[in-house]
Formats: C-alpha cells, structure tokens, sequence
C-alpha cells in the first residue's frame, strides 16, 4: 500500500482504468470520506464522438479519447504524470465536474447536469481541462512517458 489512497493506473482484462481507490480498511474510512477524490490536469484533450448522459455525476462516452500534459493528483498527495496517452475503444468518462476552454477559446464547465452545447464536428477539442474525482476506462489505451510520485 502506498499511502492511504493511491493514484491507479492500470490494465485488466483489456480494460484501461484511471480512477483513484480508497486502499484503507472499511472499519477505517467515515461515510464522509468514502469517495475517493482526485483531479485530473491536462493541456489539451480530443474527443471523437462524444456523448453525454445526464445525471448526478458527468458521464462522458467516446469512440477515442487523446490527452497530453496530464497530471492526475489523489488526495494522499499521489501524482501520475503522463505525456500523453490514447484511449480508444468503448471509453467512459465519469466525474464529478469537467472545466476547459472548448476549441481552446471558449471557457466551459460541465456536470451532470449541464448538457454538452451542440457540436460541429464529430470531434471535440478543449484545452486548459481540470477534471474533478475522475473515473476514465476504455478497452485499450497507450501512454507515454508515465511516472507516479508520493507526497
């Protein structure tokens, strides 16, 4: 176990997962922590196809899902720090709150209950993205230059 709550980044199954886990024992954790909280950082993020379902929390599906620069923190202060990685696949994106500039220019934020504006294209571009307790899976993803560090 590294710290209480680690970053995970992980491949199973033929399924990407990027998330964080609560790793501490369940006689240990309050109702009030049980979600694990993390915040993802990119510099730029291409969707193709995206979709949104709405809800309580954000829910994002994407043919393919491209992200460079990222940073993903957990609160126990573990970081993942990756170039840039590829997702592809059946991808799904699940958070609590998604901001950025859409086409790098025009600042939005999004939750569950905030419909994505009609699109002109099948491909969605944003830069400057802060994610908020982000859950991504997708069938295959490839990343490159990956570190992961304890605070």
């Amino acid at each position: 176990m590294i710290g209480q709550l680690s970053a995970v980044v992980l491949v199973a199954t033929g399924t990407a997962v990027w998330s964080t886990v609560d790793t501490r024992p369940s006689s240990t954790r309050s109702p009030s922590t049980d979600a694990a909280h993390s915040r993802l950082h990119a510099e730029t993020a291409v969707a193709h196809v995206a979709h949104q379902e709405l809800g309580d929390e954000l829910v994002l599906r994407m043919q393919s899902l491209e992200l460079t620069d990222v940073v993903l923190t957990a609160e126990s202060g573990t970081v993942v720090r990756v170039d840039s990685s590829t997702f592809s696949g059946t991808v799904v994106l699940r958070a609590k709150s998604l901001s950025g500039k859409l086409f790098g220019q025009v600042p939005i934020t999004l939750d569950g209950t905030i419909p994505l504006p009609p699109l002109p294209a099948p491909q969605l571009t944003m830069t400057d993205i802060v994610v908020e307790d982000v859950q991504l899976t997708a069938s295959t993803t490839a990343v490159r230059h990956f570190s992961v560090e304890q605070h």
